[in-house]
C-alpha cells in the first residue's frame, strides 16, 4: 500500500465537519478491497460491532482478518504485529487480566518453618525403596496432627484457623492399601471408616476444627496411570473430583501425589510435562500447596533423566541412602535444593525412633558403616519390589527389580536362587527376562 492511499483514510466527515484522525491506524487490505477496521466518532470499529452482525457478516469480516494485509503508516505489519491486530480486533483475549496486571500477594509465609512456604510446590524424590512412603507418612501426620514436627524437628505448621479447619489429599500411586494404611496409622493417625463424606485420617486429639487427610489409593482406582495428568480427560476427572471434595469438605489445602513414576508407567522424559500439569491442576481447584515425589538416579541424587524432569519445581527435596541403596539398614540422608529464598538444608541424617518415627539429626553423628543387608533383607527387598512393580503394571525385567551398579550382581544371584527355591518364576519377554511371585501355596 503506497502512501498516498493510506492518507486517503486519515480525515472522514462527523457530523458535517472533517475530522483528522490520530496517527498510526490500522488498515487492511484483502482482494484488492482496503478496509478500516479502527474506532473513531461516529464509527465503533470492528472490535465492537460483532454483536450487530448477522452471521454472514462475521463469517466474512473474520475471512478477511485471517487472510488480509495489514498496514499502519503505509508500511506492512510484521507477522507478530498483525498476530497483535487480529486477536484484538477478534477480542480474542478480551475475558483476561493482562499478564502484567498481577501484583505479589503479600510476603512469603512459611508452611512448614524452615523447610517449606505457602503457595509453592516442590517435588521429593529419592532411589526405589529407600522409604520416601515412610517420609510422606509421617510428612501427612504433621499437616494433621495439631503441634506435630515433621521429622521430630521442623517446626508445626503455620496455619491460620480457616486453613487448619481445610483437608489434605494424598494420592497413593503404587504401595499396597492395606501397607500404605498400616503406615499412617503408625505414625500417630486415627482412622474414622465410617468418615462423613468419606473415610478420612484425623488428629486423635481432633477439636472438630481440625484437618481431615483423604487418602485416594490407585491400584483400587484403576492403577497408577489414573493420574497421568498430561491426558486430557484424566486431568478433566481429577479436577471434577477436586472440585466435587471442596463441595462437600471444603477446598484442600495441600495435595500430596506419592508415585510420579509409576504414574508415568516409568517415563522419566515425561516428569516435566507432568509437573507443569500438576501446578495447572492445583490452581484450577484452588490448592495452594503440592508435593509430587519420584525417582532419582542411583548416582547423581537428581530426579531420573535429570534436568530435563526439573521443569518449573519449587525446589528438591531429596531422601537418599548410602550404597546399596537398597539395603534396609543403610544410614539415611535428608537434604533440600531450594529456589530463591526458601530454605536449604544440607545432608543430614535420618534416624529411627525407639518409638519407630523418623527423625532428622542434625548433630551429624558418625555411626560408622551402616549395616550390611542380610539374606532376609534381599529376599524381602526382591519381594517388595516384583509386588510394587505389578502394582503399578510395569515390566518385572531383571534390572528393573534388582537396580544397577554394584547390587545388581548380588541381588540378581539372589533372584536365581529364589526361583530354584520356587519362591519365583521368569518368563522370556523380548530379550530379557520377566519375574513373578509365586503364591505360597503352590510354592
Amino acid at each position: 500500500m503506497n502512501r498516498e492511499t493510506y492518507d486517503q483514510f486519515r480525515t472522514f466527515e462527523h457530523r458535517g465537519q472533517t475530522l483528522t484522525r490520530a496517527p498510526r491506524f490500522v488498515l487492511i487490505e484483502h482482494e484488492g478491497i482496503v478496509y478500516d477496521p479502527d474506532a473513531r466518532p461516529g464509527h465503533p470499529g470492528w472490535a465492537h460491532e460483532w454483536g450487530t452482525l448477522t452471521p454472514e457478516a462475521r463469517d466474512e469480516r473474520r475471512t478477511i482478518l485471517t487472510h488480509g494485509t495489514f498496514w499502519r503508516d503505509a508500511d506492512r505489519l510484521s507477522p507478530a504485529e498483525t498476530n497483535y491486530e487480529r486477536a484484538r480486533i477478534l477480542g480474542t483475549y478480551s475475558g483476561m487480566s493482562s499478564a502484567f496486571a498481577s501484583r505479589p500477594s503479600g510476603a512469603v509465609r512459611p508452611y512448614i518453618p524452615g523447610l517449606w512456604h505457602h503457595h509453592s510446590v516442590p517435588m521429593l524424590g529419592g532411589p526405589p525403596k529407600v522409604g520416601k512412603s515412610l517420609l510422606v507418612s509421617d510428612l501427612a501426620a504433621s499437616l494433621v496432627i495439631a503441634g506435630r514436627k515433621f521429622l521430630d524437628h521442623f517446626e508445626p505448621v503455620n496455619v491460620t484457623p480457616e486453613e487448619r479447619a481445610r483437608p489434605v489429599v494424598l494420592v497413593n500411586a503404587e504401595n499396597p492399601e492395606a501397607d500404605m494404611h498400616e503406615a499412617l496409622l503408625a505414625t500417630g493417625l486415627e482412622y474414622d471408616h465410617e468418615g462423613d463424606p468419606y473415610p478420612f485420617y484425623l488428629d486423635p486429639d481432633d477439636d472438630g476444627e481440625g484437618s481431615m487427610l483423604f487418602v485416594v489409593h490407585l491400584e483400587a482406582a484403576g492403577g497408577a496411570d489414573t493420574f497421568d495428568l498430561t491426558r486430557q480427560d484424566v486431568y478433566d476427572r481429577w479436577e471434577f473430583e477436586l472440585l466435587g471434595l471442596a463441595r462437600v469438605a471444603g477446598p484442600p489445602l495441600t495435595l500430596i501425589v506419592d508415585g510420579v513414576t509409576a504414574i508415568l508407567n516409568s517415563d522419566t522424559t515425561r516428569y516435566g510435562r507432568w509437573y507443569s500439569e500438576f501446578r495447572r491442576l492445583l490452581k484450577s481447584v484452588d490448592v495452594p500447596n503440592g508435593l509430587p515425589t519420584g525417582h532419582t538416579g542411583m548416582k547423581n541424587g537428581y530426579l531420573m533423566n535429570g534436568v530435563e524432569s526439573m521443569a518449573g519445581q519449587d525446589g528438591l527435596w531429596t531422601y537418599d541412602a548410602n550404597e546399596p541403596y537398597v539395603n534396609p539398614r543403610a544410614l539415611r540422608r535428608f537434604r533440600t535444593v531450594p529456589r530463591l529464598h526458601a530454605p536449604a538444608i544440607d545432608p543430614t541424617p535420618v534416624v529411627v525412633g525407639a518409638d519407630g518415627r523418623l527423625r532428622l539429626d542434625p548433630s551429624g553423628v558418625d555411626r560408622g558403616q551402616a549395616a550390611q543387608p542380610t539374606s532376609e533383607d534381599k529376599r524381602r527387598y526382591l519381594r517388595d519390589q516384583i509386588a510394587s512393580l505389578n502394582a503399578a503394571r510395569q515390566d518385572t525385567y531383571t534390572r528393573a527389580v534388582c537396580g544397577t551398579g554394584d547390587a545388581y550382581s548380588d541381588y540378581a544371584s539372589v533372584l536365581r536362587q529364589m526361583e530354584q527355591e520356587g519362591e519365583v518364576r521368569s518368563e522370556p519377554k523380548g530379550r530379557g527376562l520377566v519375574w513373578f511371585l509365586v503364591p505360597r501355596e503352590a510354592s
